[in-house]
C-alpha cells in the first residue's frame, strides 16, 4: 500500500509491504525524504510511481517518478509538467499539457517490458487509466469529452461513447468500463463490457501437415470448444467438435491429438479446406462464435517449398462491445 503522508512541507510518498508485522510508525516508512511537493502515488506489483515537483524560487513542474527493485528512476523531464498518472503490471501512463492549446494533453505509456516511453495515438487525451493491456481514456474531439477503450495488446483504438454531453470520470476494472455521462443533477453512470473473440492461430489459408495449436483472442468470453467442417458453415451435422466432451475448454488455445487430427484431416480429403470457428459464452450467457477460418491438409512430403505451416499466423478481427447501460449502443 502507498500513500502521502504530510510530516514536512510538500508531504513525502509512504510505502508498506501488506503482511510485514513492522508497525506503520510515523517517519519509519517513508520512501521519499526531500524537499520535493511529492503526489498522486500509484502502485500495481510492488512499483509506485508518483509526481515530484522541485522546490526552487517556486514549485517547478511536475515529473514522473518510479521507483522499482530498490531504485528511483525520474521518467520525465517536462517543461509543462505532468498529471494523473495510473498504473498497471505492464505499464504507467500519464499526462502532459499540450503547450499550444492548455484544454488539451498528450498521454504517454512507459512499458516496463521495454523500458520506453511511446506517445499515444491523436495525442489528444485526459483521465487515463488501465487494467493490463486495456486502457480506458477520455478523449476531447473538439466539442466535448467522449471515452474510448485501447487494447495496447492488439493495437486498436475504440471509441465507446459518441454524444453531445460530457462524458467524464472513466474507470475499468477486467473488461468492464464506468464512466459518468453529463454534469451535476443531469449526471448518470454507465457501464459497458469490453469483449474480443477471435481466430488467432493457424492462420487462415495455411496448409498443415501436423496437429497444430488452435488459438484464439478472448476477452469475456469462456467455455470454448472448436467446431471443423468441410462446409463453409460449421454449424451443420458434419462437423466435428473438440473437445468431444464435456468440460468446454477454459484456456484459449487447443491441440488435437493424434486421433483428433485424423477426425479433422478426414474433412480436408482431396485438397478441400477444412473450416473452423471456435463457440464461447459471452459475459452475459449467450453463446458466440468467432469468424470462420480455414486450412488444408498436405502431405508431409508436399510440405516442402510450399505453403505449409504447422503453427501458422493470423490476424484478428473486429472488436465489439455489449452495453449493459439503461439504453443499448453501438459502436
Amino acid at each position: 500500500m502507498v500513500w502521502v503522508g504530510y510530516n514536512r512541507p510538500g508531504g513525502e510518498i509512504f510505502l508498506h509491504n501488506i503482511g510485514d508485522p513492522t508497525p506503520i510508525i510515523d517517519g519509519a516508512n517513508a520512501l521519499t525524504n526531500d524537499t520535493n511537493v511529492d503526489s498522486s502515488p500509484q502502485i500495481a506489483n510492488g512499483r509506485v510511481t508518483w509526481v515530484s515537483r522541485e522546490v526552487t524560487d517556486s514549485v517547478l513542474p511536475g515529473n514522473i517518478m518510479l521507483y522499482e527493485g530498490g531504485n528511483f528512476t525520474k521518467l520525465t523531464n517536462s517543461a509543462t509538467g505532468v498529471s494523473t498518472p495510473r498504473m498497471s503490471d505492464d505499464a504507467v501512463a500519464w499526462l502532459e499539457q499540450d503547450p499550444g492549446n492548455p484544454r488539451n494533453n498528450f498521454l504517454y505509456r512507459y512499458d516496463f517490458q521495454t523500458k520506453s516511453t511511446v506517445l499515444a495515438p491523436d495525442h489528444i487525451w485526459d483521465d487515463p487509466q488501465s487494467d493490463g493491456p486495456l486502457h480506458v481514456l477520455i478523449k476531447f474531439d473538439g466539442h466535448d469529452r467522449e471515452v474510448h477503450i485501447m487494447n495496447t495488446a492488439k493495437r486498436t483504438d475504440e471509441q465507446v461513447t459518441n454524444n453531445g454531453t460530457e462524458d467524464r470520470f472513466a474507470g475499468i476494472s477486467g473488461n468492464v468500463v464506468v464512466w459518468i455521462e453529463g454534469e451535476g443533477e443531469a449526471s448518470e453512470i454507465f457501464m459497458a463490457i469490453y469483449t474480443l473473440f477471435d481466430p488467432r492461430r493457424p492462420g487462415s489459408g495455411m496448409g498443415l501437415s501436423n496437429p497444430p495449436t488452435f488459438s484464439w483472442d478472448a476477452i469475456g468470453y469462456d467455455n470454448f470448444q472448436i467446431q471443423f467442417s468441410r462446409n463453409e458453415d460449421p454449424g451443420g451435422s458434419d462437423r466435428v467438435t473438440l473437445p468431444s466432451e464435456k468440460p468446454a475448454l477454459s484456456q484459449t488455445s487447443y491441440t488435437p491429438t493424434e486421433s483428433e487430427w485424423e477426425l479433422i484431416t478426414a474433412l480436408g480429403e482431396g485438397s478441400s479446406p477444412v473450416y473452423w470457428r471456435v463457440k464461447g459464452t459471452d459475459v452475459l450467457g449467450n453463446e458466440d462464435f468467432t469468424d470462420v477460418w480455414n486450412f488444408t491438409v498436405v502431405l508431409a512430403d508436399e510440405t516442402e517449398g510450399g505453403n505449409s505451416d504447422s503453427d501458422g499466423d493470423g490476424s484478428s478481427g473486429p472488436t465489439c462491445f455489449i452495453s449493459t447501460a439503461a439504453e443499448s449502443w453501438s459502436p
